[in-house]
C-alpha cells in the first residue's frame, strides 16, 4: 500500500500537514495578582493650615482718618495640595458683609466694637478679593497651589472710632 501523502502535493498539504497545525499543547493556568488603591483626590490645605488666625495688630485712629484709608496689610498664606494636575482651582471668600461695602467683610458688633471700617481682602496682586467672587488657579504638575492673600482695615464712613475689631472669613475651595 503506497502512501497517500506522496500522491499528490495538495493532498499532502492538506491531510498530512493538517495533523501538526492542529494539534495544541496546553499549560497549567498562571495565577497572577493586580493590586492598587483608588483614593479620593481631596484638594484642600494641610490638617494644620486648615484654621488660620491673622493678628490685624493695634492700628491708630490718626491712620484711619478718612474714607478709603487703610492699616498696614498682613499676609495669609495658602498651601493646596492633592488637586489635579494642570486644574483650576478657585478660592472664594465668604463672610459677614459691611453694611456700607457689600464687598467688604464686616467686623463682628457688641460691646466696644471699633466703628467705620470694615476688613478689606485682597488677593495676590493686591487687588480687592471681593467676598462671594472666586479668585482662579491652576494646580501645577504636582498637584499644588501656592498663593496669598492680604488682609487690613479699611475705613467705610467718617473717621475710625476706637474698640474691638474682628471678624471672622471663610474661604472656599473649588476645582475641577
Amino acid at each position: 500500500m503506497k502512501n497517500k501523502c506522496l500522491q499528490s502535493p495538495v493532498a499532502f498539504i492538506l491531510t498530512c500537514l493538517s495533523g501538526v497545525f492542529m494539534t495544541s499543547a496546553h499549560a497549567d493556568p498562571l495565577p497572577f495578582v493586580l493590586e492598587g488603591t483608588v483614593v479620593v483626590s481631596a484638594c484642600g490645605v494641610l490638617e494644620s493650615e486648615e484654621n488660620k488666625y491673622v493678628d490685624l495688630g493695634r492700628n491708630s485712629t490718626r491712620e484711619l482718618r478718612s474714607v478709603g484709608s487703610r492699616s498696614a496689610s498682613h499676609a495669609i498664606s495658602f498651601e493646596l495640595f492633592d488637586c489635579p494636575e494642570g486644574g483650576n482651582v478657585s478660592i472664594t471668600l465668604e463672610g459677614n458683609r459691611d453694611l456700607r461695602d457689600s464687598e467688604l467683610l464686616a467686623v463682628n458688633t457688641g460691646a466696644n466694637t471699633a466703628e467705620n471700617i470694615a476688613i478689606e481682602l485682597q488677593n495676590v496682586n493686591r487687588e480687592r478679593a471681593p467676598l462671594g467672587l472666586p479668585t482662579t488657579y491652576v494646580a501645577d504638575q504636582e498637584g499644588r497651589v501656592s498663593t496669598q492673600f492680604y488682609a487690613h482695615y479699611i475705613v467705610t464712613q467718617g473717621q475710625a472710632l476706637p474698640g474691638i475689631a474682628n471678624a471672622q472669613a471663610t474661604f472656599r475651595i473649588e476645582y475641577d
